[in-house]
C-alpha cells in the first residue's frame, strides 16, 4: 500500500529541500549516508490527494501567484512598516 503512493511533485520536493536548508525553518542538514535522501523522488511518497504532476493553470495559481504576492506586497510592506508595527504592538 505504501509503495503505491504517488511520488511528490517537483515543486513539493524542491520546497522541502529549501525548507530543510533554511536556518529559520527546518535547519536540518543531513550528513553521512542520509545526506542525499531528499535529492531524488525515488522512494518518496506523498499523501496529497491525486498526486502526480498538475496542469499549468493549477501550478500558476498555487505556486507562482502566492510568491508574487509575497515578494511584491507582503515583504515590501513589512520592510517599510514592520518595525513600527512591532513597536506599537509591544507598547500596548
Amino acid at each position: 500500500m505504501i509503495t503505491g503512493l504517488p511520488a511528490p511533485t517537483k515543486y513539493n520536493l524542491k520546497f522541502l529541500q529549501q525548507w530543510l536548508e533554511r536556518p529559520g525553518l527546518g535547519n536540518s542538514s543531513f550528513v553521512g549516508a542520509d545526506c542525499d535522501v531528499y535529492d531524488k523522488p525515488a522512494g518518496l511518497g506523498t499523501l496529497a490527494q491525486g498526486g502526480g504532476e498538475v496542469d499549468v493553470l493549477t501550478r500558476l495559481l498555487i505556486n507562482v501567484l502566492p510568491n508574487i504576492y509575497h515578494w511584491g506586497i507582503v515583504y515590501p510592506f513589512y520592510r517599510m512598516y514592520g518595525k513600527w508595527i512591532k513597536v506599537m504592538w509591544t507598547q500596548k
